[in-house]
């Protein structure tokens, strides 16, 4: 029983803690949990942004005359989102999807690796 008594004997203390103390274990909560909350936000914001993994393994060009040329590209997306591709630009000029010039962009999408290099 005694023993008990002297375990709630805190309470009976009317002393506190320094204002200078207090003030100390307050700034030191504060900049503890502002530490963890930048570590959440940048691991976050981290990963959000690398979902997107875009590799070029080969590209060609191959001359056919003085007007006309065909070019292709090998890309594989290692990143765990969808890419999208809405233009693609040779030496300053843009290659329109299909638009019914002389050019336009055919792609073929697979879910296998792709062997080998490009061939005409």
């Amino acid at each position: 029983m005694n023993t008990l008594l002297k375990l709630f004997s805190f309470r009976d203390n009317k002393r506190g803690v320094s204002n200078a103390i207090s003030t100390l274990m307050i700034l030191t909560a504060s900049v503890a949990l502002t530490g963890a909350v930048v570590l959440v936000v940048t691991n976050v914001s981290t990963n959000a942004m690398t979902s997107e993994k875009l590799i070029v393994p080969s590209a060609h060009v191959w001359y056919i005359n003085s007007t006309s040329s065909v070019g292709g590209i090998i890309l594989t997306n290692s990143g765990t989102t969808d890419s999208i591709i809405n233009k693609i630009t040779i030496n300053g000029i843009d290659c329109s999807w299909n638009n019914g010039n002389n050019s336009f962009v055919i792609y073929s999408k697979t879910e296998s690796s792709f062997g080998g290099d490009l061939s005409f």
